[in-house]
């Protein structure tokens, strides 16, 4: 309950953030302060799911006065909020949304696995790494 509280609240300071200062200078565009304004083309664009890269996280941090971590968070909230909003908007078929939500997974994992990486160099199989990611992300996801 915290945790998801404490990202709502981060997510809502990015975005005011982001209102108020010039967002480009750490690489959010104005899609991130216009929420639902994703179109299709955003969305099978391939640096849509990209994650943000962390020297524009920490950037944004500073500003935003939070850390890095909670604007990597936010920023995948953002991503989700955007997903959530276009398949609404959009209807697209069963596979191309299965499809975009496995480039959502992806792009958190991605995330995970660098928050993670020592925890995971104990493991002794790719899939038991893979079952760790898929777990964390849903703790993630969950909240």
């Amino acid at each position: 309950g915290f945790i998801a509280l404490r990202d709502k609240i981060d997510y809502e300071l990015l975005l005011q953030t982001c209102k108020e200062e010039d967002s480009a200078a750490w690489g959010l565009n104005d899609k991130f302060i216009t929420m639902g304004s994703s179109t299709k083309n955003d969305m099978e664009n391939d640096s849509f799911f990209v994650p943000l890269p962390d020297s524009n996280a920490v950037a944004a941090g500073a500003i935003a006065k939070i850390t890095s971590r909670q604007v990597h968070i936010a920023y995948e909230i953002y991503k989700l909020q955007a997903l959530y909003e276009y398949t609404l908007k959009e209807n697209p078929s069963s596979t191309d949304k299965e499809a975009l939500e496995k480039r959502y997974r992806l792009m958190v994992k991605k995330r995970l696995l660098k928050t993670y990486r020592e925890d995971m160099g104990g493991l002794p199989t790719k899939e038991a790494k893979q079952a760790f990611l898929a777990k964390a992300f849903d703790e993630v996801y969950s909240h």
